[in-house]
């Protein structure tokens, strides 16, 4: 069931989030990175939720061009996901969002998914279920389409009224759990200068803090995060399988097979080459997006509890698993 080797480096892109308030700077450094990770020649795409605010850096000599797609509302999850794969369908080699706060909190962005869901009549613990299930299909194409990924998120203050006195506490607008997904998370103040909030360790010696960003962080992150193991290869199989199982498991085990057969000798299904061991890394969370897509579309209102999201995830209420048959290759 669980294979153990000696770790080796992979080659990686960067997924990485610049955080700040009005005018910090988050969209011009965030240009300036894209240009130093992908290099003079690399193409670089923004999805422009800002009303085309990143065009005025259309010429700038620094940048040197970039691709734009203006993205109006409404502002959901899965515009977002799709603008992403519009861009990779396109050879971009790094995607910027601006902002990703607008799947959050603008309209049709995950708040108002979950308001809609609420005034159907789904209960209030469950109404997050199909908005959080979106959310987490965009972000696993973003980590997985190949590309290099920078968010741009904006930020807020709350105070903080249990605390004596009331505390003020600055957070970024975005959905709870997506800081953990980053590589790198840089905090803009004072239009450029960077606070580098989360840097791997192999990345640190080529920060320095209070510098505005240049083109040549992202050139100096670039040569650390492309050491390794080329995987580059495996990531777009990977994606297109996550694609097939967003549309339920019968699609997603059509897709599988054909994923796992070009992976080895040609007849034979039994071999796990190297490649074969890569994708089966992703074999359990891809059949988990398979099945969650299967009860979105067999039963939207399903009176689960919010972590009870899947055909998998009680054995007295999942029907036949189609994964369950000799004939499915890859399952440990």
């Amino acid at each position: 069931m669980f294979q153990i080797k000696r770790a080796s480096r992979e080659a990686a892109p960067v997924f990485a989030a610049f955080i700040g308030g009005p005018g910090s700077g988050k969209t011009y450094s965030a240009l300036l990175f894209a240009r130093g990770l992908v290099g003079p020649k690399g193409r670089i795409g923004v999805i422009d939720a800002e009303g085309g605010r990143s065009l005025v850096y259309a010429d700038d000599p620094d940048i040197g061009g970039f691709e734009h797609l203006d993205l109006i509302e409404p502002y959901s999850s899965d515009r977002f996901r799709l603008a992403v794969k519009e861009f990779i369908s396109h050879g971009i080699d790094c995607i910027i969002i601006d902002s990703a706060s607008h799947e959050h909190e603008a309209v049709g962005g995950m708040l108002d998914f979950a308001d809609q869901e609420e005034a159907r009549g789904t209960n209030k613990r469950m109404k997050w279920v199909r908005p959080k299930m979106q959310h987490n299909r965009f972000i696993r194409t973003a980590l997985s389409c190949g590309a290099h990924m920078i968010f741009c998120i904006r930020e807020k203050t709350i105070v903080d009224t249990d605390t004596k006195p009331p505390t003020r506490i600055v957070l970024p607008v975005c959905e709870s759990n997506l800081p953990y997904e980053f590589m790198i998370s840089i905090h803009m103040r004072d239009e450029g200068i960077a606070e580098f909030q989360k840097v791997p360790k192999p990345f640190q010696k080529y920060i320095r803090q209070g510098e505005r960003v240049t083109v040549e962080h992202g050139a100096l992150l670039m040569q650390e995060a492309g050491k390794g193991q080329d995987t580059s290869k495996i990531l777009a199989i990977v994606h297109n399988l996550e694609d097939a199982a967003s549309s339920g498991s019968e699609v997603f085990k059509t897709a599988w097979m054909a994923a796992w057969r070009n992976a080895g000798p040609e007849g034979d299904n039994k071999t796990v080459t190297a490649d074969r061991a890569e994708l089966q890394k992703n074999l359990d969370r891809l059949k988990r997006i398979a099945s969650d897509a299967d009860l979105v579309a067999g039963d939207d209102d399903a009176d689960r509890e919010p972590g009870d999201i899947g055909k998998f995830d009680k054995p007295a209420d999942k029907p036949a698993d189609p994964y369950e048959d000799d004939g499915f290759p890859g399952d440990r």
